[in-house]
């Protein structure tokens, strides 16, 4: 019902000049000329779409996410093209996740904090890779519940 609707208050299509959109309405065949049409970051996926299929592809495994999109709003969709729309993103946030750290100056009477770790990941590209984390902060940094020691 909603999709009929949204197609019907998009545009009438001309014959031949019809494309097809991926929305969280299932795929809507719209006109060419409508700006509704047009390509969202290289995909034919509506931004919001776009933004489950993400969310989705972070969870566990693209295979999972597949699943949990036919569940949540009942659509197909591979999971090469959540992987795909999930990779496009990962490398947008790149370049601002990689930017300097911001830290803030150190009292000279306050303590630091270093927490190293690593782990391995299954990679599709490398295979098994070694992957390292690690957070500097203050101890004013630290969230104190009442009643609790520390």
């Amino acid at each position: 019902m909603g999709r009929e609707v949204l197609e019907k208050n998009i545009s009438t299509l001309p014959g031949d000049r019809r494309k097809k959109t991926l929305t969280v309405f299932g795929e809507l065949t719209i006109a060419k000329c409508h700006p509704f049409s047009e390509a969202v970051n290289g995909f034919q996926i509506s931004p919001r779409m776009q933004q489950l299929m993400a969310c989705c592809g972070e969870l566990d495994s693209y295979e999972k996410s597949n699943e949990v999109v036919k569940e949540m709003l009942q659509l197909e969709v591979s999971d090469t093209q959540i992987y795909r729309v999930t990779d496009f993103y990962g490398k947008a946030v790149a370049a601002t996740v990689n930017d300097e750290p911001v830290l803030s100056h150190v009292k000279p009477d306050e303590v630091t904090y270093v927490e190293a770790d690593g782990s391995m990941i299954l990679t599709w590209e490398e295979g098994w890779s070694e992957v390292k984390v690690g957070r500097i902060f203050k101890s004013s940094d630290c969230l104190h519940a009442e009643g609790k020691p520390g």
